[in-house]
């Protein structure tokens, strides 16, 4: 099983590189075993900061609910549709590439330091926070 999860690895590794930002990279694998599928997805994001998981929503899937996991994965087993005969069990995975906003984070904050200090001007705790990481 290890060489598989390294070839896994190393197609997540070559899929992510190929795209652009804001791109949308799905990483399914016909597999119920964690280290196939959600632990590649945490070692990954883990290893590329430029990705972020991009939640399924029960709106967007035409199976049982019960396959959307806490972390927005769809993961089904067996017993799912047991009245159709069951299904088979896979892990489905969406990323999105980030856009790279660190210039611009950058400059934002350096403006609001500079007007605090200057102005003693009240910015509500929001703009500090302000993640665009989706833009």
């Amino acid at each position: 099983m290890k060489s598989v999860i390294e070839i896994q690895r190393g197609l997540l590794d070559s899929a992510s590189k190929m795209l652009k930002s804001r791109g949308v990279l799905i990483y399914s694998v016909c597999s119920l075993e964690k280290e196939e599928g959600e632990n590649q997805i945490v070692d990954f994001i883990k290893k590329n900061s430029k990705f972020i998981i991009d939640p399924i929503k029960e709106s967007e899937i035409d199976i049982t609910k019960k396959a959307i996991t806490k972390e927005g994965f769809i993961k089904t087993l067996p017993f799912f549709s047991s009245e159709r005969g069951g299904m088979d069990g896979f892990f489905i995975a969406r990323l999105i590439k980030r856009t790279n906003w660190t210039l611009l984070n950058n400059l934002l904050n350096y403006r609001i330091n500079f007007i605090l200090k200057n102005n003693n001007i009240l910015i509500s705790p929001s703009i500090l926070a302000a993640d665009f990481s989706m833009l």
